[in-house]
């Protein structure tokens, strides 16, 4: 069956498996049209509110800011409608270019045409990726943004892939993990050529921007250690909190202050994040239905698998460098703070697992 398929994809060009593969994307967007249709999220109006801000002018100095590409993407569409339809449907353009970028990506990285439309297929299969493109959140264009960015930069299109890796770390918070997996991939490649000190300026600034965030977030995160919030918003499943916590002095850092938590709180603390780790990466909650955990299991527990069998086998490209550590920064950010009620921190990062799985494919099948 493997043969024949990969028999049938090599024997097409790439202009007809990208045909293909656009027919398959459309069919898994009338799906989720179906099933989803267009809905706004408890923070939409945020976002909504922030691009009428900034097309009268105003400058959104709150929480905001983190998300300033996204509201520049609905400040641009409201020039010309307020229509909520349309912002979904420049999502949906953005998310189709992003696919083709990826099947791209994939023949690039792995010089193989059936490679390729294995690693789209796991994409397109993965339907909770897809829901977002008709929500008005964030994760959609981040998605999309960050797959083109890794495809400019692969093909050393370097101004393009500043440009919108640019719009695409200003879309949400998590776009800070998206620019610091960059600078510690380029450093473990380059850690023997005069750059040190450029990539020195890079992690303090970086540094500056994690200390500005948690100012915001930081007594948030304490305050869900407590109770404990394992899932966003204060869902503890059933776990018990401690009795006598060490807490900081509130005097501290902020930085300091979860540091000291962690630390004085240890065992609890490891407890906490090994339980919002394992429910990022299953996206299992006890509250979906019995045949979407399933389907999480039967779908994400194979293709874990299949990266860690592409990790272990051969030595990393630079593309499957950069994506495993941005998939352990995510990782490891969710373990420290909390799991969203809905799955959304997984999504974005799925492609660049996906393409470490098709590695592992590789290796295993092939």
């Amino acid at each position: 069956m493997i043969r024949r398929l990969r028999d049938f994809v090599n024997q097409q060009n790439i202009f007809s498996l990208q045909l293909i593969v656009s027919l398959l994307w459309m069919s898994v967007q009338w799906i989720c049209f179906q099933k989803f249709h267009i809905k706004e999220g408890a923070d939409s109006p945020l976002y909504l509110q922030a691009g009428q801000d900034l097309i009268e002018g105003t400058f959104i100095a709150d929480r905001r800011i983190w998300y300033l590409g996204y509201c520049l993407y609905i400040a641009f569409i409201k020039l010309f409608t307020d229509s909520i339809t349309v912002i979904v449907i420049g999502q949906l353009i953005i998310a189709y270019c992003s696919m083709i970028f990826f099947f791209r990506l994939l023949f690039y990285n792995f010089k193989d045409q059936f490679l390729a439309f294995c690693g789209v297929l796991m994409y397109l299969s993965w339907i909770p990726l897809h829901e977002w493109n008709f929500i008005l959140y964030t994760e959609s264009i981040f998605t999309s943004l960050s797959i083109i960015t890794i495809y400019f930069i692969s093909k050393k299109k370097y101004w393009a892939g500043i440009v919108v890796g640019i719009l695409c770390i200003l879309t949400r918070p998590n776009g800070i993990l998206f620019l610091l997996s960059f600078c510690i991939t380029l450093f473990i490649l380059q850690r023997k050529t005069n750059y040190k000190y450029v990539f020195l300026i890079a992690f303090l600034f970086l540094g500056l921007l994690i200390n500005e965030m948690l100012a915001y977030y930081g007594p948030l995160m304490i305050e869900g250690y407590l109770l404990p919030e394992i899932i966003y918003f204060q869902e503890t499943l059933e776990i018990k909190p401690l009795d006598n916590p060490y807490l900081p002095s509130k005097e501290l850092g902020v930085i300091t202050q979860l540091f000291l938590f962690a630390f004085k709180n240890f065992p609890y603390f490891l407890k906490i994040s090994i339980v919002k780790g394992s429910l990022f990466m299953t996206h299992i909650k006890p509250y979906y239905s019995l045949s979407h955990n399933l389907y999480s299991i039967l779908f994400l527990y194979p293709i874990y698998i299949f990266a860690v069998v592409g990790i272990r086998k051969s030595n990393l490209t630079k593309i499957e460098l950069w994506g495993l550590i941005y998939f352990l920064l995510q990782l490891f950010t969710i373990s420290i703070t909390s799991e969203n009620w809905d799955g959304r921190f997984l999504p974005p990062v799925l492609p660049f697992v996906f393409i470490l799985s098709t590695k592992g494919l590789k290796k295993v099948f092939l």
